[in-house]
């Protein structure tokens, strides 16, 4: 979803793109690899509080980046609701179905 997102044009990534676009109010998601920096990952989720925007941190900066089609990211902004509506839904039912093997 995230790859059909990007090609759509709907999908920010990179640290002062993703700054300058949630400031205008154009993100309706943030998402942060698990295994970025602490410093990257608190800015996101500091941008995010600010906003009131749903945030999550999700996977390793190879499967984010694997799944925008490319190398490497830390972080990614959705702009549009209904694929942000689609990929929050997907992101939720892979981390309840995270606790429940973890719980067995």
């Amino acid at each position: 979803m995230l790859g059909l997102t990007k090609k759509a044009g709907r999908l920010k990534t990179g640290g002062s793109v993703l700054e300058q676009s949630v400031k205008a109010g154009h993100i309706c998601l943030l998402l942060a690899a698990r295994d970025a920096s602490e410093g990257s990952r608190k800015k996101l989720r500091n941008m995010a509080a600010f906003r009131d925007i749903p945030y999550y941190e999700w996977g390793s900066k190879e499967e984010l980046g694997r799944a925008l089609g490319r190398g490497e990211c830390a972080g990614a902004g959705i702009i549009d609701e209904g694929f942000g509506t689609k990929i929050r839904a997907l992101i939720e039912a892979d981390l309840k179905d995270m606790d429940h093997k973890e719980g067995a």
